[in-house]
């Protein structure tokens, strides 16, 4: 993707840290990182009502890095993420479906896939559902639902551990 677009690649890499979807993403604000915490506030809308929802997603030491390095130079107010021209992303979808056509990739493939393969990543990898749910800004009873099959349960090995007599 890098060789299609350095700024695709840096939101596919963005997405490929979060697990968020590719709104939240493009809506991201300078100002919503916040390094010293190793946090990224993001945004998103929910609900009949369109409610705001925000939520702070933790970075792991190398999500920071790449965040630090894309906000370098920016203003508080500017787009953390930016299209090739550097304005704030609106049609990322466009331009990642022309870098999926360009690399032979199957029409399936979607920016939104890459939310699903982290999301599913991490149950697999046995990080608790509630835990993934707060990060991915979803319900639980609706992670449960779609991810369901790659949930592990830990619930044998705790249960072991708790001595009761």
């Amino acid at each position: 993707m890098r060789a299609v677009s350095p700024a695709l690649g840096d939101l596919v890499e963005a997405a490929l840290h979060l697990g968020a979807r590719p709104i939240e993403l493009a809506r991201a604000l300078v100002s919503d990182l916040d390094l010293q915490h190793r946090t990224l506030q993001l945004v998103g809308y929910k609900g009949k009502h369109g409610e705001i929802r925000r939520r702070a997603v933790p970075l792991t030491p190398a999500a920071a890095a790449f965040f630090a390095r894309v906000a370098k130079g920016k203003a508080p107010a500017d787009a953390l993420l930016t299209d090739s021209d550097g304005r704030p992303w609106r049609k990322y979808d466009e331009a990642f479906r022309q870098a999926r056509d360009a690399a032979g990739l199957p029409e399936a493939v979607s920016m939104y896939v890459i939310r699903h393969s982290v999301v599913a990543s991490w149950l697999a990898e046995g990080i608790d559902s509630q835990t993934v749910a707060k990060i991915a800004g979803t319900g639980l009873a609706m992670l449960e639902k779609s991810y369901s099959k790659y949930i592990k349960s830990h619930a044998a090995d705790r249960l072991a551990a708790v001595k009761v007599f």
